[in-house]
This record gives structure tokens, sequence and C-alpha cells, in this order.
């Protein structure tokens, strides 16, 4: 959690749209104040390997090294 005061939303929201415009990843600021980072990706039908789910895995936290360096984190 990151909880970040209201007084730095607007600013935080404005790097969560950066982020997502250079990523391949959701970053967005919850209803908390704490940044949030996913990808999704669809399932159906389809046999999931361990070497996709560890890319989906390493992507996000890719991601979220990502957020901590646009946050100073």
């Amino acid at each position: 959690p990151t909880s970040l005061p209201r007084s730095r939303w607007n600013s935080a929201c404005v790097t969560c749209n950066e982020l997502n415009s250079k990523l391949d990843t959701q970053v967005w600021l919850d209803s908390d104040g704490d940044i949030r980072c996913q990808w999704v990706f669809d399932t159906d039908d389809i046999a999931v390997s361990p070497a996709v789910a560890e890319a989906a895995v390493s992507r996000v936290l890719n991601g979220l090294q990502e957020v901590k360096k646009a946050f100073g984190r």
C-alpha cells in the first residue's frame, strides 16, 4: 500500500497515465490512494504453460519496478 495523500492524487494520476502509455500493464490509483498494477490475459479455452505463467508474473513485477521508480519508492 502506498496511501498517497489526497494532495498528491492529481500528479499521481498523471504519472499513472504516463506509465500506462509506456508499459503494457495497467497502473491506477485506487480509492484509498494506493497504486495498483496488473496485467490481464485471456486464458479461456487454452492451456497455460509454466513458461507463460512465469512470463505473466515477470511482466507484472517489471511493471511494479517501473511504478516504484516513477514514484520514487
